[in-house]
């Protein structure tokens, strides 16, 4: 979030009369409501927690009630009426080029492969060549003419191979002012920022020409957003724009992963090209925009993330936040080297150089018909996988048949011990549930677990690209409303998520594993202010342990329990920072026990490692003695060095150290210490070592994007629901891969 929020929410709440001091005494502050005028807390439109208790007023995100009372849906520009369907033949591609062909790249890739098989069988070298340059062009995305021009198959950056994409970027554009103003959560009338999507869903995938939106410096936080959507389908299915939301951040504090929304319901045919304009949120309380498709198995799935441009404090220039940075180096530096050699995608293009570079047809036969000879498998292996994503690379298989396991053998338990089995190849995913196993006449299916709070998925992860990934996993919660169900124009929304509280399971910064504890409200200067429906259900509370907050309230969250913690990690922040330093908290925060400090893990699997204070002697309990303000581009201070009564240096406060020297320091999102998610505190840069990039990431030790896993390794991890899970989990490395996510629909 951009850091001119909290000014705004000073001026337009009366925070300093609102603020943290009437919240941790208990009394003098407005309390959440729990529930709007009709009785509901997502109708109409959800309460934004923050704004909600801060301000002492119902305040609703705006566009986040989807359907009118007489069934017309809220967000689509125009109604109904907004919506253009037509044949794709005829329509422009994403490159400008008339359709002519609306067939899948996919069938189009086959087809190309075939033929030349099938010259190089005939032993003719002008015909390999030319079959050969047809498939280079649907893998490479150099297509004219076809329903997919533009889109590559071969995931890797190649610039900005549209023009709506900034230099050097992949798929990386800028927000437009569109000269309109639309009510923003203030009552205001704010700005609409603008920009155009193309998207592309075909056989089980989604594809698009947008991974990162670039919000300009000049954007205020309640400003809101319109994208134009055009979706260019080879098969029947729905496009469903869905909206991750922040909460707003609190002065002086931090913004929290808060719910999410399917925003409308487009149903779109095979063959056709669609266009709809979507409303959406303030740009302030955006993290991500994910559009999906229930038809598919596993769901299609596109994510967009944002880059924020913000004010350096020290050098006056304008530059990305630090998470925007990150992800906009790390996008560019994909390149088609960090696609590995087993993927289907990779394996194809192996044989298209070895045609260019004048192999004979008796060799080129051989690596597509003999899967000893040259890749791995044969053509007809690799194009399934295309057309599959659970069909696995035979690497895959080989990794798995070591620990006793064959997937495509029907048996009662084709993935051995593990509920997922998720590969990385081609910078996307593959995933195989316990349940997609083969239909034969020893196989029984049996659910996902997840159904109650505690229970254990093991998932086995293998990387085949030549790059590292990273791990995380990412839940929806219960469906929390129906507005689309509802809609007499979209009646399949009966299958959508609806309004759900999303919140990390594993491979998160370590702050996460304090907001499960805390309920997800704990939040530096502001006490504790609760989300709405983080554990709605009896079967999620009966998990939950108690403790109190700065102001002795009794709160509920969840706790791993010992044996998972590692050692115990005792959050006790003063009371200045539960409150402020002028009106401190009444309490420390305490266990139900009497315990001071709220009880986490001193190294609970799947959460941060990163140590900020692992450069020099720095005793147990004691300030680090570095000055990180030069690193963090807000400006941020926090330490009077020379006790003239005004800070002058950015320190690590003792509070937020994990005394286990193995495991994480706390990383709150915080002004001050968001940017050390992303930068390392000993460079302030985004890498371990700045003169080798590719020795990895600060981000990586942090868990900033997910646990990283190293380019060709396998592992297993085991994670832990947090709450009962009817609805869906996402698979998530949001630094490599396009689309972002791949929902596991989960039994209820």
């Amino acid at each position: 979030m951009v850091r001119h929020l909290a000014p705004l929410l000073l001026t337009l709440l009366a925070v300093t009369l609102l603020g943290p001091a009437a919240t941790a005494q208990g009394g003098a502050a407005h309390r959440p409501p729990t529930s709007s005028p009709d009785g509901h807390p997502n109708d109409p439109g959800i309460l934004d927690p923050v704004l909600s208790q801060l301000g002492a007023l119902r305040s609703r995100v705006p566009a986040s009630h989807q359907v009118s009372n007489d069934s017309e849906l809220l967000n689509i520009v125009g109604g109904v009426g907004g919506v253009k369907r037509r044949p794709a033949k005829g329509q422009k591609s994403a490159t400008g080029a008339t359709i002519a062909n609306d067939r899948s790249p996919n069938r189009v890739l086959e087809d190309a492969v075939e033929e030349l098989e099938d010259a190089a069988s005939r032993g003719n070298a002008a015909a390999m060549q030319a079959a050969a340059a047809t498939a280079a062009g649907v893998l490479f995305g150099a297509t004219s003419g076809q329903i997919f021009d533009g889109f590559a198959m071969l995931n890797h950056s190649r610039g900005a191979f549209l023009p709506d994409h900034l230099p050097g970027q992949d798929r990386m554009k800028r927000l437009r002012d569109s000269g309109l103003t639309a009510l923003g959560p203030n009552g205001e009338r704010q700005r609409v920022w603008e920009v155009e999507v193309r998207l592309l869903w075909y056989d089980d995938e989604a594809d698009g020409d947008t991974s990162l939106l670039l919000v300009p410096v000049d954007a205020d936080p309640f400003d809101r957003l319109r994208v134009h959507y055009t979706i260019y389908s080879t098969e029947r299915g729905d496009f469903v724009p869905g909206v991750l939301l922040d909460d707003v951040r609190a002065p002086g504090s931090a913004p929290l992963p808060f719910k999410g929304f399917d925003a409308s319901w487009v149903p779109v045919a095979g063959q056709s090209a669609n266009e709809v304009t979507i409303e959406y949120p303030s740009l302030g309380q955006l993290r991500g925009l994910q559009a999906w498709d229930w038809r598919a198995r596993p769901w299609r799935s596109h994510s967009i993330q944002f880059a924020r441009e913000v004010l350096n404090a020290h050098t006056g220039a304008v530059e990305l936040d630090p998470r925007g940075r990150v992800l906009a180096e790390r996008n560019a530096a994909r390149g088609i080297g960090t696609v590995g050699a087993a993927a289907p995608e990779r394996k194809i293009l192996t044989v298209l150089e070895a045609v260019q570079a004048g192999a004979s047809p008796a060799a080129v036969a051989a690596m597509l018909n003999q899967a000893g000879t040259g890749p791995l498998g044969t053509w007809r292996s690799w194009t399934r996988q295309l057309e599959d994503r659970r069909a696995l690379p035979e690497e895959a298989l080989q990794i798995l048949a070591l620990e006793g396991i064959f997937p495509d053998q029907p048996g009662p338990r084709p993935l051995g011990p593990y509920d997922l089995i998720v590969v990385y190849a081609n910078h996307e995913l593959r995933l195989l549930r316990v349940d997609d196993g083969p239909a034969g006449a020893n196989f029984r299916p049996r659910p996902l677990p997840g159904a109650f709070p505690g229970d254990r998925l093991q998932v086995k992860l293998i990387n085949l690209d030549a790059a590292r990934h990273r791990f995380r996993v990412m839940e929806a919660g219960p469906p929390l409303h129906f507005d689309i169900k509802t809609c007499s124009y979209a009646p399949a929304g009966g299958h959508s998520m609806e309004i759900y509280s999303w919140k990390p399971w594993f491979g998160a910064p370590k702050d996460a594993e304090l907001q499960w504890r805390a309920g997800w409200g704990f939040r530096p200067h502001a006490d504790v202010i609760p989300q709405y429906d983080v554990f709605p259900r009896p079967v999620d509370r009966a998990a939950l342990r108690d403790y109190r907050d700065g102001g002795g309230r009794l709160r509920r969250g969840w706790q791993y329990d010992a044996a998972e913690r590692g050692g115990d990690f005792v959050f006790d922040p003063p009371q200045e920072w539960i409150g402020t330093a002028s009106a401190p908290s009444g309490l420390p925060l305490q266990e139900a026990n009497g315990g001071q400090g709220l009880v986490i893990g001193a190294r609970t699997p799947g959460y941060g490692v990163a140590k900020i204070c692992d450069h020099g002697n720095h005793p147990p309990g004691s300030w680090c003695s570095v000055d990180l303000g030069p690193l963090n581009p807000y400006g941020e201070l926090n330490f009077d060095s020379d006790n003239d009564g005004v800070d002058d240096q950015l320190r690590f406060p003792p509070w937020l150290r994990n005394p286990d020297p193995a495991g994480g320091d706390l990383i709150p999102g915080t002004l001050a210490w968001e940017p050390f998610l992303y930068l390392n505190p000993v460079n302030g840069t985004p890498y371990l070592d700045p003169a080798n990039p590719d020795d990895g990431l600060w981000a990586d030790l942090s868990y900033a994007f997910g646990q990283p896993l190293e380019a060709g390794a396998d592992t297993s991890v085991e994670v832990i629901a947090k709450r009962g899970l009817p609805q869906a989990l996402w698979i998530v490395d949001d630094l490599m891969r396009a689309d972002g996510a791949v929902p596991v629909e989960m039994k209820d």
